[in-house]
């Protein structure tokens, strides 16, 4: 007897999305190839190749995270959780990305402030640090792929404290040229994807960066959301419950 096979919620969406996504770099990558065959332009046979090795990174990139963010929104990704001082978490990655970011022609700061006064208090964190510095950087990749070279990437800690809960909240901030207020519910969607004008050019993403980066968050018990005027960069917030215990 044939088995009929029913696809799950997650392979669903997974399957809708990669059509969605998809549909684009796959007719342009035939259309060279088609180029190519057809000796339209000969002299120009190696800048098409190059189109073609240039979709296809994008196109496994785009299936990785589009599988990722699926597997994500059906909880089928594990995280460790352990207590985490945040200060240190933050240095770590400050350390780890700097060069990646001064390369790309930006200035990138990090901005402790005064959370670091409150010793013996220093925020901490249950979190998968590995999980957590994904969620970060997709926030820092934004911000690079939509500032001008020379301008300037920022990443700060502040400490507030809700309803007799103390929260850490790491803000990454670009002077870019903005998003549009009233786009700005919109941006951690999946199918959502805004180009903002005065982008450096030829910068292309799956638009599934801010998609993953809410739910890893979401995961710790946090939020995450942006705030910009649409004309002077744009600052993303992700808050995070402290615990009390000391971390490492």
């Amino acid at each position: 007897m044939t088995g009929c096979f029913t696809p799950s919620k997650g392979e669903k969406k997974l399957l809708a999305y990669i059509t969605h996504d998809l549909r684009m770099p796959l007719s342009s990558m035939l259309g060279y190839v088609e180029a190519v065959q057809d000796r339209v332009k000969p002299e120009r046979n190696e800048q098409y190749l190059k189109y073609i090795r240039d979709n296809t990174i994008r196109i496994n990139r785009m299936i990785e995270e589009l599988s990722f963010l699926s597997h994500l929104e059906t909880g089928q990704v594990s995280y460790r959780m352990e207590p985490v001082h945040v200060i240190h978490f933050l240095r770590s990655f400050f350390e780890q990305y700097e060069l990646v970011v001064r390369d790309a022609g930006l200035n990138f700061m990090l901005d402790i402030g005064g959370a670091e006064d409150q010793r013996p208090n220093l925020p901490v964190v249950e979190m998968d640090a590995q999980r957590l510095e994904q969620a970060l950087f997709n926030l820092v990749s934004n911000a690079m792929k939509f500032t001008s070279r020379g301008g300037l990437v920022r990443i700060a800690l502040a400490v507030d404290e809700v309803n007799h809960t103390r929260y850490a909240i790491i803000s990454v901030q670009d002077s870019g040229t903005g998003i549009p207020p009233d786009q700005l519910e919109q941006i951690f969607d999946r199918n959502y994807r805004y180009d903002r004008p005065g982008a450096e050019k030829g910068v292309e993403g799956s638009g599934l960066g801010l998609a993953i980066c809410r739910e890893i968050v979401q995961a710790h018990g946090g939020t995450v959301r942006a705030e910009s005027d649409g004309k002077t960069g744009s600052i993303f917030y992700v808050s995070l419950p402290c615990i009390v215990n000391e971390g490492r």
